[in-house]
C-alpha cells in the first residue's frame, strides 16, 4: 500500500478527490517534509533584570515542503498534469489529506494559495517533471471529527444527583494541542442568554453552596420554597434597606484550599423578590485578610417574581497578586481561604429578596455567552469558525450574538464543560429544566507521521 496524498473538497472519512499526487500513474511522491509549525514568541526585556519575559506564544503557519514526479506519455498529457495541479495549488483555501502507508487514519491539512513551486529538472525524452512545492497551511494537522458525547442531559438543578449544570468528558480527547469545540445545546427560549464555560486544567472540586449553607446577615433567616434547590433558602426581610451584607461564605473556596483551585470565577447567585414591582442592588464583595474588594453593584429590577442567575462579577483565587511558584522549586504555594460577601439594597418598593444558591463558574480559560435570534431549539457554538448558530436543519440560517470565547479542548485529560440555560437579565431560572448536549471536535496535531 502506498503512501496517501491527495487535495481533497472537505475533512471527510471518504472526501472527494481533486488531485491524487501519488497515485503512482501520473504523480509520484518522491519525499515530504511536514515538521511542526514554528514557535511565534513575544520577548520582553531591559537592562533592569537578567533574562526575557516571553509572556505570550503562538504557533506560525505550517510550510509543507513536497518533491513530486508528474509523468505522461505525452507533451499535451504531461501539461494537462500540470495544469491539474497549478488549479488544486491557485485555490484561497484547499485540503491535502495525508496518509502514510501503515497510518490507521489520516490528517488533513487546510492550505492556502500557494502556486509557487519551481520545477528544477526536467526529464523531456521521459514526459517527466519533478516538482519542489512549498505549501503554505494553517499550524495543525487536524483528524477527522470525534464524539466526545452524544445527546447527554445536563440538569439545570445545580442539587440533581446526575450532570448537575455540567458535564465531564473522558480524558481521552485526541490529539497534541487545544482544539476547538463543536458544541449543540438546547436553546433558551423568548431570546435569553445562555452561558458556557470550561475547566481544561487541574482537577478541581466543585466550588457550590447553597444558601442556607453560608452565614445569615443582616435580617437574613433561613426558609422553605418550593421552587428553590433542595427546598429552602435565605431570605432578606430589609429592617435596614441600605447596602449591607447579608450573606457570607466564610470559608472560600473551602478552608483548606488546592492548588487546582486556582483561578478566575465568575460568581453567580439564584434570588428572586417576593415583590415585582421591587427593585433591588446586590453586590459582591471579596475579603482576605483584613482588605475587601467590592465588584460593581448589580441591578434587579425585571418586574418578576420568580427565580433567576444574577450575575455578580469576576473574583480572582487567590485574591491580588499571585506569584503562582515558591521560588525557583517549580511548586506551587497554596494559598488561604477567603471570604465572599454577598450585599443587598432594596432601592424602592416592597417585600423581601430570597437567595437559594452561590456558584462561582470557572472562568480562566474559555467562557462564551450567547443569545438565540429567532425561535430555534438548538445552538451551535461552532469553535473551528467562532460563531454560534442555529444547528443545521432548522429552516432559517441565523447567526447568535455572542460575547466572550468558545471552548476550547484540551487533549489527555477531563475537560468539565459548564451550561447555565438562562441568566439574567430577560430570563427565569428554572431548575426543572434541563439541557441536551453534544460534543464533537476534530483533533488538532502539531506532527504528521513522514512515509514508510
Amino acid at each position: 500500500m502506498a503512501n496517501t496524498l491527495q487535495f481533497v473538497d472537505q475533512i471527510a472519512s471518504v472526501p472527494t478527490v481533486r488531485l491524487d499526487l501519488n497515485d503512482l500513474v501520473s504523480w509520484y511522491l518522491v519525499d515530504s517534509e511536514m515538521s511542526p509549525p514554528p514557535l511565534k514568541r513575544v520577548v520582553v526585556s531591559n537592562p533592569m533584570r537578567d533574562g526575557a519575559r516571553i509572556p505570550a506564544t503562538s504557533f506560525e503557519n505550517r510550510q509543507i515542503v513536497l518533491t513530486l514526479h508528474a509523468k505522461a506519455s505525452t507533451k499535451d498529457l504531461l501539461a494537462t498534469e500540470l495544469q491539474k495541479i497549478n488549479r488544486e495549488l491557485n485555490r484561497m483555501n484547499n485540503i491535502l489529506l495525508w496518509q502514510p502507508h501503515g497510518a490507521t487514519s489520516p490528517v488533513f491539512f487546510r492550505t492556502f494559495r500557494s502556486p509557487d513551486y519551481t520545477k528544477p529538472k526536467a526529464l523531456e525524452v521521459q514526459n517527466l517533471y519533478e516538482l519542489r512545492l512549498s505549501i503554505v497551511a494553517e499550524p495543525f494537522a487536524y483528524g477527522l471529527q470525534e464524539t466526545a458525547f452524544s445527546a447527554q442531559t445536563i440538569n439545570c438543578d445545580p442539587a440533581a444527583g446526575s450532570n448537575p449544570q455540567y458535564i465531564d468528558t473522558a480524558a481521552t480527547i485526541k490529539g497534541d494541542v487545544e482544539t476547538p469545540a463543536y458544541l449543540e445545546l438546547t436553546a433558551p427560549a423568548g431570546g435569553v442568554e445562555q452561558l458556557v464555560a470550561v475547566r481544561r486544567h487541574g482537577t478541581p472540586g466543585r466550588i457550590f453552596s447553597q444558601a442556607e449553607a453560608l452565614t445569615n446577615g443582616t435580617d437574613a433567616t433561613d426558609q422553605a420554597d418550593a421552587n428553590a434547590s433542595g427546598g429552602n433558602c435565605v431570605e432578606v426581610a430589609p429592617g435596614t434597606a441600605t447596602m449591607q451584607t447579608r450573606l457570607t461564605w466564610s470559608s472560600f473556596p473551602q478552608a483548606t484550599p488546592t492548588i487546582d483551585d486556582r483561578g478566575l470565577y465568575r460568581v453567580f447567585v439564584r434570588v428572586r423578590k417576593t415583590s415585582a414591582g421591587a427593585a433591588w442592588n446586590l453586590r459582591l464583595g471579596h475579603q482576605f485578610g483584613t482588605e475587601t474588594v467590592f465588584n460593581s453593584a448589580v441591578a434587579l429590577n425585571d418586574g418578576s417574581s420568580s427565580f433567576c442567575l444574577v450575575d455578580l462579577g469576576v473574583i480572582q483565587l487567590p485574591a491580588g497578586n499571585d506569584p503562582v511558584f515558591d521560588g525557583y522549586s517549580n511548586v506551587q504555594w497554596v494559598f488561604e481561604d477567603s471570604a465572599l460577601l454577598f450585599q443587598a439594597e432594596r432601592a424602592s418598593g416592597t417585600g423581601n429578596l430570597r437567595f437559594d444558591y452561590v456558584l462561582p463558574i470557572p472562568a480562566t480559560e474559555e467562557m462564551c455567552m450567547a443569545r438565540p435570534k429567532g425561535t430555534i431549539t438548538t445552538m451551535l457554538y461552532d469553535g473551528p469558525m467562532d460563531v454560534v448558530r442555529p444547528a443545521n436543519g432548522v429552516s432559517t440560517f441565523a447567526l447568535c450574538g455572542h460575547r466572550g470565547s468558545i471552548l476550547k479542548l484540551t487533549p489527555g485529560q477531563v475537560n468539565r464543560i459548564w451550561v447555565l440555560k438562562r441568566i439574567y437579565p430577560g430570563g427565569l431560572d428554572l431548575i426543572t429544566e434541563t439541557v441536551t448536549a453534544t460534543l464533537k471536535y476534530w483533533p488538532a496535531y502539531l506532527t504528521a507521521p513522514r512515509p514508510a
